[in-house]
């Protein structure tokens, strides 16, 4: 999947999020983090996905993703943002995040990951306001 030329304003959550733990309200104990569960077809995958010449105005965050830990959230790239928000980036079971060529303005530069991999920067500036 490939979303190009967005302008996201305005957020109360995050500008992209996804959750794949869900709620203890809705699914129970299938919302606990650990123990990992076994991989089957009922597993759900999420991964694959580019974003380019995303702009994010006024957002609470930038990033929030929580994958699984059997199955992380795998390949996401940004390319050519431009982002401006109070909170950077938050990140659970995630392996490949790249974010290239963009410019991030943030309150809260706190980067926070948990049990990821392949989290990359490539001629990203990122400036705390």
């Amino acid at each position: 999947i490939t979303a190009e030329r967005i302008l996201i304003r305005n957020t109360r959550y995050s500008a992209f999020g996804c959750d794949m733990l869900g709620s203890h309200k809705w699914v129970g104990e299938l919302a606990d983090r650990y123990p990992a569960r076994e991989i089957n077809i009922l597993t759900p995958r999420f991964g694959d996905i580019s974003f380019k010449d995303i702009r994010v105005e006024n957002s609470a965050e930038f990033i929030s993703f929580r994958g699984l830990p059997e199955m992380p959230i795998t390949n996401i790239i940004f390319e050519g943002t431009t982002v401006d928000c109070n909170k950077f980036i938050s990140l659970t079971d995630v392996d490949g995040l790249s974010i290239k060529n963009s410019n991030i303005k943030v309150k809260d530069a706190e980067i926070t990951m948990d049990g990821c991999n392949n989290i990359v920067f490539d001629k990203t500036t990122i400036t705390k306001q």
